[in-house]
């Protein structure tokens, strides 16, 4: 549990607030306020100065972001990791083309190349002829 709060707490701080870190977990502000606050139960201190909607992090709060930024770091490499050793490639394509080609002939090679590597994002962006080097 003590993570999960963790990682709602990094959330507010990198995203600027709780109803942005909400979306960026994707759960809702009142969870992401009610992690927060277990975590400052926990650790017997405030994280934050609430001034309206703002925050500001207390000096226990600026400790605490350290280590939750660096343990974030480490979950993260750990969970690439192990995508690794499963196979898993992420990733993203990016590939542009004129009109004619990003209409006709992308869009099935989009599709099958989503199918081939499910863990890379593909991005198209079409442009006019001319533009095109």
């Amino acid at each position: 549990m003590i993570l999960e709060q963790l990682e709602a707490f990094h959330a507010v701080v990198n995203h600027g607030g709780f109803e942005h870190a909400s979306e960026s977990l994707h759960v809702s502000q009142p969870a992401i306020s009610m992690r927060v606050k277990e975590l400052e139960k926990q650790l017997g201190i405030k994280l934050f100065i609430r001034l309206g909607r703002r925050q500001q992090l207390t000096e226990g709060g600026r400790i605490v972001e350290e280590y939750a930024t660096r343990l974030m770091i480490v979950l993260r490499e750990m969970n690439e990791t192990i995508d690794e050793l499963k196979g898993v490639r992420k990733g993203q394509l990016r590939c542009g083309a004129a009109t004619t080609i990003a209409v006709h002939l992308l869009p099935g090679a989009l599709v099958e190349f989503k199918k081939a590597f499910q863990g890379i994002r593909g991005l198209l962006k079409q442009r006019p002829p001319h533009s095109m080097v």
